[in-house]
């Protein structure tokens, strides 16, 4: 088995390079090939699957953040040859429903990237952690995130997120090692979801739960998540309760 494969990260809505920049900085220092690909304008999810595909190493290990663990997946159905092992954090792998269509209708006819980051400041403190609620350094780290992304790569996350199918039968296919995260604190993506997942996934997959993080764990947990990832691979993924 290569432990060294190359890694593929993929941010969620609205987040940069910058969601998984500590995890980014771990991953090379243990020796892996890092490419961290932000969902682009294409929009529908299987558009955005198929340019990580495109840009992909020949074989990788894939691992996602909310959209783009919903990316991720699509991935795996595309090209599951190409990938090696897969790890999902803080993952949705229901459809869309007609309430969030229409949220997300408006967000487009009213200014799209504008009005994202205004509703990402506006839920930031409810996404994380209690005790992150009042993290200035955080917020402005997400906020700055979806500042930086542009307005046709926000439309395209939109539609990608409103057209995408049920991928629950996906999950019960994955046929290479598959490390499952979520922060406990999660509101958008919670525990008892997560729960769900890990028992639809073969034998094998491992559950891990960060305390102190909710949805935005990558930045809320950055060490902890990084070396989550880093075990998983390096081949040694480990679940259960990731303590403050």
């Amino acid at each position: 088995m290569n432990t060294r494969d190359p890694v593929v990260l993929l941010p969620g809505t609205l987040c940069t390079e910058v969601v998984f920049a500590a995890q980014a900085d771990a991953l090379r220092a243990a020796g892996h090939e890092v490419h961290v690909m932000p969902l682009g304008p294409e929009a529908h999810v299987d558009a955005h699957a198929a340019a990580v595909v495109a840009a992909a190493p020949e074989r990788f290990a894939l691992a996602g953040f909310s959209q783009g663990a919903i990316t991720a997946l699509a991935v795996l159905r595309r090209a599951p040859e190409r990938v090696t092992r897969l790890a999902l954090l803080a993952l949705n792998p229901g459809a869309a429903t007609d309430a969030q269509r229409d949220v997300w209708r408006a967000w487009r006819q009213d200014g799209g990237a504008v009005s994202g980051r205004r509703a990402v400041a506006a839920q930031l403190r409810e996404n994380v952690a209690p005790e992150r609620r009042d993290d200035e350094p955080l917020g402005a780290t997400v906020v700055a995130m979806a500042e930086a992304t542009d307005g046709a790569a926000f439309a395209g996350q939109l539609a990608a997120l409103a057209s995408r199918p049920d991928a629950w039968s996906t999950l019960e296919g994955v046929g290479v090692p598959c490390a499952l995260g979520v922060g406990e604190a999660d509101p958008v993506t919670p525990l008892e979801l997560h729960e769900r997942i890990h028992a639809a996934l073969p034998v094998g997959a491992t559950l891990t739960v960060f305390e102190g993080a909710g949805h935005y764990a990558p930045l809320e947990r950055p060490s902890a998540v990084a070396r989550w990832l880093v075990d998983w691979a390096s081949g040694a993924p480990s679940g259960g309760r990731v303590p403050v």
